[in-house]
């Protein structure tokens, strides 16, 4: 007999409903600009470091399938997760669910490509996979359940992206709800990902992992695999594992499809969304700062963020992702926070890095998670201050359609020149029939840059 909680059957009936589900214009396009944000970072994230490390490993694994591999081959739809899923993130500039603390975005549209390239699926069958994985995570781990976790040392996009990446495989393996709770009890039973990791290659593998595992949890549970499936809200289970001393447990989800989509941000800099608003702050005072020496930078965050993006001094353009004061440094330089500006030239700078390690970090409970306060005190006598209210990108400090579209053009030209902009425009529009051919056309060939290599 299967065992239920309201949990698990309010996630399974909102699944088995999306077949017959007709989404707003509005949920239609912000799935869309996180489709596009998705697939630019993902194949900017091609040029990093990590792509022959995640490809190399993962052509060891025998895999013949539809699911196209960003500019690469096809291969069975789990592994095509799990490398775009990893790229997605390599850079650390894709979307996050303020209110998760993560990103979902990158794990459920590596799903949701992958499984509908292999089983033929419609553009419409996609965009209402993806809407309701980003739901479910969103619904599940954004009223307090992603934050708890996170200051527990777990990282939440490796624990909920995973569950927004099995809703939408179970939607485009058309699951009955027997199947649907196996394969959500294999995601409740294989969550993981610690905080300790972020700064290295660990952490888009998180992203690239979750995407996998729901897929693979998905299509065990269509084989017939079993699993416990009570295990979102019951004890011993997921919610009182993760938070032993039961300060939260999950909400009887409210699950309206496109509304967590709502709630999604988009990042303006290439680094951990918690250095945001001080890059914000520091580069508003750039022209002041200017050429002048600077004596001492004092920034006042969010406790969370010191917690998470407290590295100071940092050794690797990795580091450097999570380090205000490295942020601090380059926001005041007057640089824009673009991938460029995390790596090794940046970090042989001696301008930057003596402004970095001129930073004093100091925290406040008072100052929000999309604040900052910041002051330079400059060798003149002169002190500069300034204060982020909401970072750029977040859904009430929004990044447009334009703002976008040069993001994405500014981290795809490098890979694929010029069609870049058609492959924008066909994102941009990828409601419309034949949009997945036309993305997997665009992304199959070799890139001139790697193929001069």
């Amino acid at each position: 007999m299967v065992e239920t909680t309201p949990i698990s059957d309010a996630v399974t009936t909102f699944i088995i409903e999306a077949e017959s589900r007709t989404y707003d214009d509005r949920a239609i396009d912000h799935a869309k600009r996180c489709l596009v944000d998705w697939a630019g970072v993902s194949i900017g994230g091609t040029l990093e470091a990590l792509d022959p490390v995640i490809r190399g490993a993962a052509a060891a694994i025998p895999s013949d399938g539809k699911a196209r591999i960003l500019i690469g081959e096809t291969a069975a739809p789990a592994v095509a997760g799990l490398i775009n899923g990893t790229l997605g993130h390599a850079l650390d500039y894709d979307d996050t669910h303020p209110d998760c603390l993560g990103h979902i975005g990158t794990p459920c549209w590596s799903t949701t490509l992958a499984l509908a390239q292999q089983l033929e699926r419609s553009e419409e069958e996609a965009l209402g996979a993806f809407i309701s994985g980003y739901e479910v995570a969103g619904a599940l781990f954004g009223p307090g359940m992603g934050p708890a976790i996170q200051v527990r040392g777990f990282h939440p996009t490796s624990v909920f992206g995973r569950f927004a990446a099995c809703t939408a495989a179970s939607i485009l393996l058309r699951l009955n709800a027997e199947q649907i709770q196996s394969a959500f009890g294999l995601m409740a039973t294989t969550a993981a990902g610690l905080i300790g990791s972020l700064g290295t290659m660990s952490k888009p593998f998180h992203a690239g992992k979750a995407a996998m595992d729901g897929i693979l949890s998905a299509q065990l549970a269509a084989n017939g695999f079993e699993a416990k499936t009570d295990l979102l809200d019951n004890e011993p289970g997921l919610a009182s594992t993760f938070v032993q001393d039961k300060a939260i447990a999950f909400p009887d989800p409210e699950l309206t499809p496109g509304h967590q989509l709502k709630r999604n941000a988009f990042k303006p800099y290439a680094c951990c969304k918690g250095t945001h608003p001080t890059l914000d702050a520091a580069r508003s005072l750039a022209d002041d700062v200017g050429d002048g020496a600077v004596d001492g930078v004092t920034l006042t965050v969010n406790p969370m963020h010191k917690r998470i993006a407290g590295k100071q001094n940092p050794a690797t353009p990795l580091a450097a992702k999570f380090s205000v004061s490295y942020c601090a440094a380059i926001g005041l330089t007057g640089h824009t926070g673009f991938p460029g500006d995390f790596s090794d030239e940046r970090l042989a700078n001696e301008r930057v890095m003596g402004i970095e390690n001129s930073v004093t970090v100091e925290t406040d409970e008072s100052i929000g998670h999309n604040q900052v306060e910041i002051s330079v005190f400059m060798s003149d006598g002169r002190e500069l201050e300034a204060r982020t209210e909401c970072a750029r990108g977040n859904p009430d400090n929004p990044l447009s359609w334009e703002d976008l579209e040069a993001k994405f053009l500014g981290v795809a030209e490098p890979v694929l020149g010029a069609a870049s902009g058609e492959l924008f425009s066909t994102l941009r529009h990828f409601e419309k029939p034949g949009s997945i051919a036309a993305f997997d056309g665009l992304v199959a060939a070799e890139p001139a840059a790697r193929a001069a290599e």
